[in-house]
C-alpha cells in the first residue's frame, strides 16, 4: 500500500520548483517551511510536491496525509482542507471539453 502511495504521489503532483519556492515565501530571505513537520524546504535533496492547490509539501508529509485519509479521493490539503484531487478532476474536465469544442 506504501509503494502505491508513493507511486501515485509522483504521478499526480508536479514536483516543485525554485520558483514556486520563492513565491511561496513571498520574496522574503526566509525560507519555505513545511507546514506538516515545519522544517524548511529547498528543491535540492528531499522531494517537494506541489499540490493542486498550489500549497507545497515534503513528498513523504504528503504521503502521510494520504496514508491517514485512506484514499487519494478523500484526502484534502492540510492547509486550506480542499481536496488535493478537485482542481486536478476539473482542470481535465475542462481541457477535454475544450478539445472537444475545437474539433467541432
Amino acid at each position: 500500500n506504501l509503494n502505491r502511495i508513493a507511486r501515485e504521489l509522483d504521478a499526480m503532483f508536479p514536483d516543485a520548483t525554485e520558483m514556486d519556492l520563492r513565491k511561496q515565501s513571498d520574496g522574503a530571505s526566509v525560507s519555505c517551511t513545511c507546514c506538516i513537520c515545519l522544517a524548511p524546504m529547498t528543491t535540492s535533496g528531499s522531494g517537494i510536491k506541489k499540490v493542486s492547490c498550489g500549497h507545497l509539501f515534503h513528498t513523504n508529509c504528503l504521503r502521510e496525509v494520504m496514508e491517514r485519509s485512506r484514499s487519494m479521493e478523500t484526502a484534502k490539503c492540510p492547509l486550506c482542507r480542499s481536496s488535493l484531487l478537485a482542481a486536478r478532476s476539473s482542470s481535465a474536465s475542462s481541457s477535454s471539453a475544450a478539445a472537444t469544442n475545437s474539433s467541432a
